[in-house]
């Protein structure tokens, strides 16, 4: 059997292999100034994933609900309080 066919195959595909390999790590570097320009981009699409994921897990857990129920609790509760505070202010200060 004729192995220079073989090692000549061998020696091909280690090579092909190598420049593929020396490909990859050769990526173009962005500059700086192109990271610099990209920096508020990157940093806005962080933001707003952040805040959207936020309003999805408030909805989930319907936390607007739970908002408003407060609120009509606390100002049922306190309503009386306040009518009072400004009645005895309006009779201090008009005085009868």
């Amino acid at each position: 059997m004729n192995w220079k066919p073989v090692l000549a195959f061998l020696v091909l595909l280690f090579l092909c292999c190598e420049i593929k390999g020396n490909r990859a790590e050769e990526q173009e570097v962005p500059s700086y100034l192109d990271q610099i320009k990209d920096l508020p981009w990157r940093f806005w699409a962080q933001m707003s994933s952040t805040t959207q994921n936020w309003i999805n897990t408030a909805k989930s857990i319907e936390i607007d609900t739970k908002i408003k129920e407060t609120f009509e609790k606390s100002t049922s509760v306190i309503g009386p309080y306040t009518n009072i505070i400004s009645d005895q202010i309006y009779h201090w200060w008009y005085g009868q």
